[in-house]
């Protein structure tokens, strides 16, 4: 369950990449359909931020079901670094108004739900 070898590591960046690209698009597309029905922004940076939270509990699980449920710090900074990546990456579409202290919380929030998946 430890043990977990460059392969496996490999494996998980893998995973890690294509659960962030799918992410990123969903979260653009999610938001520019939003804006679209006329969501206010209110409602929009809510939905956005519980997206990220989930998006931390996909992250975690699927790089855990990627490397057969092996667990190790260098698979939790896998997981905890591509939520924030993916993080900025939306930062960069939806502007400033996710920068501000309840972003940064979420963002805090949903890398401990990815990283608890894969804890030691």
């Amino acid at each position: 369950m430890f043990d977990v070898t460059p392969v496996y590591y490999a494996r998980a960046i893998a995973a890690a990449v294509g659960i962030g690209a799918a992410s990123v698009i969903a979260l653009v597309v999610g938001g520019v359909l939003l804006l679209e029905v006329g969501i206010p922004g209110f409602y929009l940076r809510w939905g956005i931020l519980v997206a990220l939270v989930g998006l931390g509990h996909v992250m975690g699980t699927g790089v855990n079901r990627a490397v057969n449920r092996k667990r190790s710090r260098g698979l939790q900074w896998i997981a905890g670094v591509a939520v924030g990546v993916i993080y900025v990456a939306t930062l960069s579409f939806y502007g400033p108004g996710l920068s501000d202290l309840f972003g940064v919380l979420a963002l805090g929030f949903a890398i401990y739900v990815a990283v608890n998946k894969l804890r030691v």
